[in-house]
């Protein structure tokens, strides 16, 4: 194929399909297999020199039946995000007028109108594509996936399965993006077909058992294990035929959702091939999707498989993750505390450690996370992990000299271990643990916060919250202190960072409102904050607010606010009484929910 000025990465089409029974295939579509054409993916070549629409277009208007002219040509309006009309003509234009001889050609449009348009300019050309090209399986899933888009789920549906069913006949690595576009598409938004839902999830299921038939490995088989039990509630109903005609035959009927169930979980929990962690994981993220039924006689097989296997960690490891889907943390903590003494491993402790946190058990949260760090000694990137959620648990207590330590033996790992959102977070985190420590009037303490809060804006003020990082640099500035580096970073910072701190970018913030109490127009702060308030955006920092309005003076709104943003978790009952921008709440009658539990 020719090499084209405008090679993009294929953009990952992690599409999750939904799975379906082993038995009882259905064939949706009636079609003749043999007849299709198997194509190979469309390949990507090194990029060459770019070429720009000008000259293109002039080579168009010299010659407009150059099909290669107008491929060129949309390649080069990609490149200059120009129109998507342009775009769109451009590949009509050259589908139109490409030989029969050259089908690469049209296979190559048709990607470029998959990654590059939406909506109907997108369908448009893949339509024309198609009728160029009616037996091709990855354009006819390019087709698929526009309708979808464009909410034209039926006809979405009748090409997915048109290429379901030849794919079922002639299984290949080329059709794997195909087959998971259509399993995942069946399996969603099913109140609004024609189709019902019983009949959706089965296909989902029927394609997801293909899929995993292909590709075998542990991502697949999760995905299966999780397309039987969304297709469980309604086997009963689904095969209720089935179940008729044995009675007639006098033979045992069949409880097709405990069985679909059972599959579902064979294949979680009975493929060595899966980390059991991750299949959990992501197991018990789908959960609240599962219907009532199947959550019921889940339920009923980890409890049966933990009594049947006492010395099986996996299955204690389940029934602690359920009871803390279900909130139970501190049943939780026994069984994830049995799993971790029957495989003693960093993972399994820092997942009894985690649930001892939620069960608000520091003392056994701490004990299982130095576990998990004694266990994770070959593996610095775990390692800084459990260190920082060790800080955080002492953080917590208010012990924030063993905070800090924790935060310091993290920042010695190696940094080939540690990626930059790690590094600027623990940085922000034990500059913040100073301030509490001193109470922002400790003179070595606020030195070496401002030393932390440097780092933290070096190395990641583009990922971490800068106004943050600004706000609390600047703040500190104003306490006592020892004299300050005088290197480029530290003098810019002291010179502008209250300037940057109180600057418009974006949404209005909370944290940029207290920038302007403190050293801009505190009347004005007071009411952009009254707004954002009223307003209640998702972005909005509860934790700061409260101290906005105790550091105007406004216990009483702060109260309010206060109670909520501890429900919320933006800020700890813990930090309240150690932060230094909440000492009026400290002494408030009004604040003895502050000790309540």
């Amino acid at each position: 194929m020719k090499q084209r000025t405008h090679i993009f990465l294929l953009l990952c089409l992690s599409l999750l399909c939904l799975p379906a029974m082993a038995q009882h295939d259905i064939e949706p579509v009636s079609i003749v297999p043999d007849k299709f054409i198997a194509i190979d993916s469309i390949e990507q070549c090194e990029p060459e020199k770019q070429i720009s629409s000008d000259s293109l277009r002039r080579r168009v208007a010299e010659n407009p039946q150059n099909d290669e002219a107008w491929l060129d040509l949309a390649d080069a309006y990609i490149n200059e995000s120009a129109d998507s009309a342009l775009i769109t003509e451009a590949l009509l234009k050259s589908i139109s007028l490409t030989p029969d001889s050259e089908q690469q050609k049209i296979e190559e449009a048709a990607w470029y109108a998959h990654y590059f348009l939406t909506g109907t300019m997108s369908s448009l050309v893949l339509e024309q594509a198609l009728q160029r090209l009616p037996l091709n399986v990855v354009i006819r899933s390019y087709l698929a996936a526009a309708r979808f888009s464009n909410q034209d789920y039926d006809r979405a549906e009748q090409l997915d399965s048109i290429n379901y069913a030849y794919i079922l006949h002639h299984r290949s690595d080329d059709f794997v993006d195909a087959l998971r576009g259509a399993a995942n598409r069946v399996a969603e938004h099913v109140s609004e077909r024609t189709i019902d839902a019983a009949t959706c999830f089965y296909r989902a299921l029927q394609r997801r058992k293909l899929l995993n038939a292909i590709i075998p490995n542990s991502k697949e088989a999760i995905l299966l294990g999780t397309a039987y039990l969304q297709f469980a509630p309604y086997a009963n109903d689904f095969y209720a035929a089935e179940n008729e005609a044995r009675q007639r035959a006098e033979q045992q009927t069949e409880d097709f959702t405990t069985a679909l169930v059972d599959s579902g979980l064979t294949q979680f929990l009975f493929n060595d091939t899966i980390d059991i962690v991750d299949a959990s994981t992501y197991f018990f993220s789908q959960w609240n999707d599962f219907d009532s039924r199947v959550q019921k006689i889940v339920e009923e097989r980890f409890i049966y498989y933990t009594n049947k296997y006492p010395l099986m960690f996996k299955w204690f490891l389940l029934e602690g993750f359920l009871l803390q889907e279900l909130h139970n943390y501190t049943q939780a903590s026994h069984y994830l505390a049995k799993a971790y003494y029957l495989w003693p491993t960093g993972e399994m402790a820092s997942q009894a450690a985690f649930n001892y946190y939620l069960d608000n058990q520091r003392g056994k949260a701490i004990e299982f996370t130095e576990k998990a760090i004694a266990h994770f000694k070959h593996d610095g990137y775990e390692r800084f992990k459990m260190y920082q959620f060790l800080s955080n648990l002492y953080g917590d207590m208010g012990n924030y000299r063993a905070a800090i330590a924790a935060l310091n033996k993290a920042l010695k790992i190696e940094a080939d271990y540690v990626n930059i959102t790690m590094l600027t977070t623990a940085y922000y985190q034990r500059a913040i643990f100073r301030v509490y420590q001193g109470h922002g009037r400790n003179k070595k303490l606020n030195t070496q916060a401002l030393a932390d809060l440097r780092e933290t804006f070096l190395h990641g003020h583009e990922i971490y919250n800068a106004h943050r990082i600004l706000l609390w640099y600047g703040w500190l500035l104003d306490q006592p202190h020892k004299p300050l580096p005088t290197d480029s970073v530290s003098r810019l910072l002291q010179d502008s960072c209250r300037t940057w701190a109180c600057s418009l970018e974006g949404d209005m913030i909370t944290t940029q409102i207290l920038a302007r109490h403190f050293w801009g127009d505190s009347a004005l702060a007071r009411q952009e904050m009254d707004t954002l308030i009223s307003e209640q955006p998702t972005y909005l920092d509860l934790g700061e607010a409260t101290c906005f309005y105790a550091l105007q003076g406004d216990t009483k709104k702060a109260e309010e606010i206060l109670q909520q943003a501890i429900e919320d978790k933006w800020i700890s009952k813990t930090a309240v009484q150690h932060h230094p921008w909440l000492k009026s709440l400290k002494t408030s009658a009004s604040s003895s929910h502050l000790h309540k539990h």
